[in-house]
Order: C-alpha cells, then structure tokens, then sequence
C-alpha cells in the first residue's frame, strides 16, 4: 500500500493531538483532542513533534491514519485495467472488466459502505455468470467508467444499489432490500459522526429505529 493521506494522530499521555491536511475535513473532535490544522510533521526530536507551520507538540507515540493507493500491479496487462489517481478503467457499472466481463473487481470505491457495496457487486456477477443478467454485446457501450465514478455520495451510492439490484431477470436474494430506510438510516449517522466523532456509532436511539 502507498500511504498518501497525512493525517496523524499524537497521543500524549492521556491527552490526543491529531494532524488534519484536508480542510474540508469538519473538524467534529471532543474538547480534549488538540487539532493542528493544515499542516504536516517536519521533524521530532526527542519527544516534541514540530510540524510545517512552525507549531509544536509533546509526544509519546505517533500513529500514522493514512489510508491507501490503489495498486493493481498483480494484473497482467492482458487484462487491459488501468489506474489513474485511484480510478480504475474500463469497468463497466464499476465493477466487470468492460473487455473481458468474467473479471470482477468488486468493493473498489470510496466513501461508501463497504461491505453493502461488495455484497451487491457480488450478487450482480454472480448473476451476470448464471445468465440471468445481459451485458452490452459492444465492448465500447460496456466502457461507461469516468473519473471520478469511484466516489460516491450518499444518494448516488444507493441509487447504484439499486441499479444493481433492479439489472436483469429479478433481484435475488436482495429484492425486499428496503434502499430508502438504509439510506436514511446512513445519512443520519453520518450526521451524528459529524456531531460528535467519538459516539456516533453508539447512535441506536430513538431517532434511529433499526428494523
């Protein structure tokens, strides 16, 4: 994995510091969690951490939260998959090689559910391999990736569920998934992780009734 997101957290006894580069990022922390805002470590020495701003911090530990590159160098380039900036392409409904759709790759986005999207991914080729689902017969109509279709907002995340769930001769095993309660179910946790990072996904209250 290639580390490329710069976000760090320092922990100083019972006391936390956490580096923030992104801007957008809200910055949701609890009182007791110190925020140094974009900027990056420069150096440390002995237990003080001095970052590019010229701030400076105490620290006993540091923890690298960084995320991660997409890297497909196991693939032959027979297979005709690229990566550019995170995007893999050609994939046609972002997940069957548009040259060659016996080849899945399945879970490959961001800022989604994780497990949810792999499961409907799945459940489709599963389906396209059983012949209940047909593709395209022209490799260029299969080629409907763009940049960027890796990135995925709440609302349009559920309407690719759906897609996935509606292609072809029925939905499987995920027909009576109920996408507009998930959806809000999803939208208000996401609301309550921006309230207060440190509890939201103790948010099973009454303004949240999971089925």
């Amino acid at each position: 994995k290639q580390w490329y997101q710069r976000r760090v957290a320092i922990t100083a006894g019972v006391r936390v510091a956490m580096v923030k580069r992104n801007p957008r990022v809200r910055n949701c922390m609890p009182d007791e969690v110190r925020v140094f805002g974009n900027t990056e470590i420069s150096h440390a020495r002995g237990t003080t951490v001095y970052f590019t701003n010229g701030e400076s911090t105490r620290s006993d530990s540091i923890i690298y939260c960084t995320g991660y590159h997409s890297n497909i160098s196991f693939l032959d380039p027979t297979c005709k998959i690229t990566s550019t900036q995170d995007h893999l392409f050609p994939l046609y409904v972002r997940c069957l090689n548009a040259y060659y759709p016996s080849m899945a790759l399945i879970g490959r986005a961001y800022t989604i559910l994780p497990f949810l999207l792999s499961e409907f991914q799945a459940s489709y080729f599963s389906r396209y391999l059983h012949g209940d689902i047909s593709l395209p017969t022209d490799t260029e109509e299969r080629v409907t990736a763009s940049p960027g279709c890796h990135i995925m907002t709440p609302a349009s995340q559920f309407r690719y569920y759906e897609e996935l769930a509606g292609a072809g001769n029925g939905r499987g095993h995920l027909a009576d998934f109920d996408f507009r309660y998930w959806e809000d179910v999803y939208r208000r946790l996401l609301e309550a992780r921006n309230d207060d990072v440190t509890k939201y996904r103790k948010y099973y209250d009454d303004r949240i009734v999971l089925k």
